[in-house]
């Protein structure tokens, strides 16, 4: 539906960029998330929407997030991590480009940098969104600070998809009980849920962090 009303938008005002970028976040969800059955052509098509919008505005914070996003999930860090920085040469101040920048440093292996940085987007932006908290959550995680991931987690409202880091957590922490609870809840929200399949499309550079998270969910009860 969102994407049906993006294509209206952009048949009205074949100049409006906010448009083509959320056209190319629907794209890129469905190649992240959703399995289409061209997923090149959904990546494509981010890609291209991306360019669109930002050839409209440079500055666009939703466009420059698309095409670094874009950019990690099709393994391509680095450029991904340029994008950002490009973004905020414009905006140093925008908050969601420093929050993607954050959650990018957890698929680089650097979570001790996503911290201070998703602090400052939160400074920024006080009323943010709950993707935030998120994003917090999962650099407590990867640095080992389980105690401080859990609080940030049960924070959330909803949690969402969360809900498997906080497992984890719990069960790195040997908080069985809890753990298999948090896991329990989060299966019933995703049935078709396995920590396999989400590794095998987790962008991460380190084989250690993918691992990592892989064996937080096993050991809570999600299924391998």
């Amino acid at each position: 539906m969102a994407r049906e009303l993006c294509e209206k938008a952009v048949a009205l005002d074949p100049n409006y960029a906010p448009a083509y970028a959320n056209l190319g976040w629907s794209h890129l969800h469905d190649f992240m998330y959703y399995r289409p059955a061209k997923p090149q052509e959904s990546y494509q098509k981010a890609l291209d929407m991306a360019s669109k919008a930002l050839a409209l505005d440079p500055s666009l914070s939703n466009a420059n997030g698309l095409l670094g996003k874009t950019l990690l999930f099709g393994g391509k860090h680095y450029q991904a991590m340029d994008q950002y920085k490009e973004g905020l040469k414009a905006n140093p101040n925008d908050a969601d480009l420093l929050a993607w920048l954050a959650e990018l440093h957890i698929w680089m292996g650097q979570p001790e940098k996503t911290i201070p940085r998703i602090k400052q987007a939160m400074r920024l932006n006080p009323y943010h969104p709950n993707w935030y908290v998120w994003i917090l959550g999962s650099g407590q995680f990867w640095s080992h600070d389980y105690e401080g991931a859990i609080e940030t987690f049960r924070k959330m409202s909803p949690m969402g998809a969360a809900r498997r880091i906080l497992a984890a957590s719990l069960a790195y922490l040997g908080r069985m009980e809890e753990a298999r609870a948090e896991a329990e809840k989060f299966m019933k929200e995703n049935p078709t849920f396995s920590a396999s399949d989400w590794a095998s499309r987790a962008p991460f550079l380190r084989e250690r962090d993918r691992q990592h998270a892989v064996e937080g969910f096993v050991k809570a009860g999600i299924p391998r």
